[in-house]
């Protein structure tokens, strides 16, 4: 089904419906309507996203619900030391205490000092919220979220979803500028190898979830991975990887190695409009998989540890090369969540696949290339005469030009002419009322109208300013569903991210409880 949604995107008939429309003769017109509403789709979201703020996210300090204890415990030793400067007072004066009243003034003091301190914890939190976005916002610039994920909205507009997979740690060559204080009086640079947060793009074509699921965290994953040799070499000396397995796999294959599925080579032809990125590439194909592995085959893998029970299933994300198993540790996340963010255009439920646009347009798509195939071919017939030429009383007359004067005789001599003219019917207005009819149900079965991406051959209430104001208000409504769906995916990626700045990051000053807010224009 993707391939065929790839197809109609790029205007490529089907091999059994190109094969039947060369048997019958005539005009193979494709008319790029799925390729218009696609872009259309991927820019009014491009469109609706950018304009709410630098990045479609936010970062929120969860409310303060309750004191910590600390802080009560605070809060009664300022009562404490309050009453006991009163007394001190009382008794210098030689005064009288009336208990009832000082319990009250108590009460009051501590209340107002609650409110104090909640409102503080508040302001800090907000602080501390609006630092940890901020280096968020760095972490996914740096690790190329940002390219990732408009690619993610083509393919969740185009195929059956968007998968976008992060933050995943690399080791790779980071580049640092050193101050003149610390380079000798002038800057300078440093390179250095560190483990950095990363986010891409997954093609739906190599992610291959456990039959069944609704969602990716619902089984397994298998993803296919393609590895250059240096990305192989940094991963020597990382916790969870097999420098003995790498280096058998850098060694078995070193012009590189791909298992090739049937549908790679028009995948690429597609994708990239040739064949020779399959030719050329050297790059070395691997699986990856997230998903319960039992404790017996961890154990025999080499990991170790009292915590491993061989009988005990565990979450686990291994990478296979070949033959080799190059990588196998424990998932890091403690609620066994996969590092991919995955939903579609229009959701089906009780499936992890959806519909693209291709798919909701298909037999539009279909009728609207007939009728225009039989439009051209009305208007090549149509263009001149047929002549109709007597061979008995008009020998050798093939071809017929301006001006020429045709000899004929009286063989056969009959009231009919010995040439005729006839003139077939030009019927091409019908039949483009027709494409505008099934077009425009192209436009209904996608929810992308043609006045949201900029035609204004809008009859009816689309004539007014006002008229398709009220229509535009209207079609948002399906484009913003689409919105709420890469939210989610958006949601899904911030939050790993979050979760691991809690765990890993080296400046507390970042660190609160927030929850991640997606900004929904």
């Amino acid at each position: 089904q993707m391939l065929k949604n790839l197809r109609q995107r790029h205007g490529v008939y089907e091999p059994e419906q190109l094969a039947a429309i060369r048997h019958m003769g005539g005009s193979e017109v494709f008319m790029l309507l799925t390729s218009t509403l696609c872009r259309s789709a991927e820019a009014w979201i491009a469109d609706t996203l950018r304009p709410v703020a630098e990045r479609p996210w936010t970062l929120e300090a969860t409310p303060v619900p309750e004191l910590p204890p600390d802080l009560e415990m605070q809060i009664k030793e300022e009562v404490s030391q309050v009453f006991q400067e009163v007394v001190a007072r009382a008794k210098q004066y030689g005064m009288m205490l009336n208990i009832y009243d000082i319990r009250e003034e108590l009460r009051e003091f501590a209340s107002k000092r609650e409110e104090e301190i909640i409102t503080e914890l508040k302001q800090e939190g907000d602080r501390r919220a609006a630092r940890m976005a901020t280096v968020i916002d760095d972490q996914l610039v740096q690790g190329g979220w940002y390219d990732a994920f408009w690619q993610v909205i083509s393919d969740l507009g185009t195929v059956k979803a968007g998968i976008i997979k992060g933050p995943v740690l690399r080791n790779k060559k980071v580049k640092k500028w050193m101050s003149p204080q610390s380079g000798g009086g002038r800057w300078g640079v440093a390179v250095t190898q560190d483990l950095v947060l990363e986010y891409d793009r997954v093609s739906p074509f190599d992610f291959y979830p456990a039959p069944g699921s609704c969602h990716v965290d619902d089984g397994y994953t298998l993803e296919r991975i393609y590895l250059s040799r240096s990305d192989l070499n940094d991963m020597i000396g990382v916790p969870g990887y097999s420098e003995e397995n790498i280096r058998n796999v850098l060694r078995d294959y070193s012009t590189g190695r791909r298992e090739w599925l049937a549908t790679d080579s028009e995948r690429a032809m597609l994708e990239h409009g040739t064949t020779e990125v399959l030719a050329m590439n050297s790059n070395i194909e691997g699986l990856e998989f997230w998903g319960s592995v039992p404790g017996s085959m961890l154990i025999e893998w080499g990991m170790k540890g009292a915590d491993i029970d061989p009988e005990m299933e565990y979450e686990a994300n291994v990478i296979l090369v070949g033959e080799y198993p190059v990588k196998a540790v424990l998932n890091p996340d403690k609620l066994g969540r996969k590092p991919y963010s995955m939903d579609s255009y229009e959701r089906v439920p009780g499936s992890i696949w959806g519909k693209g646009v291709p798919e909701l347009m298909a037999d539009t798509q279909n009728v609207c290339n007939a009728v225009a195939r039989a439009l051209v071919n009305n208007a090549q017939i149509a263009s001149g005469p047929l002549v109709e030429v007597n061979q008995d009383r008009c020998p050798g007359v093939n071809e017929i030009w301006p001006w020429r004067v045709i000899q004929s005789n009286n063989q056969l001599m009959t009231e009919q002419p010995a040439v005729n003219f006839y003139q077939p019917q030009v019927i091409v207005g019908p039949l483009q009322s027709v494409y505008e009819f099934f077009a425009t149900q192209s436009e209904n079965q996608t929810g992308i109208p043609r006045y949201a991406y900029g035609n204004m051959a809008v009859q009816g209430a689309g004539s007014t300013a006002g008229g398709l104001s009220m229509l535009m208000t209207h079609a948002s409504r399906g484009i913003k569903e689409v919105i709420t769906h890469i939210d989610k995916m958006t949601s899904g990626v911030i939050e790993r991210t979050y979760d691991y700045n809690m765990l890993f990051h080296p400046d507390n000053s970042v660190k609160r409880d927030c929850r991640i807010v997606a900004k929904v224009p």
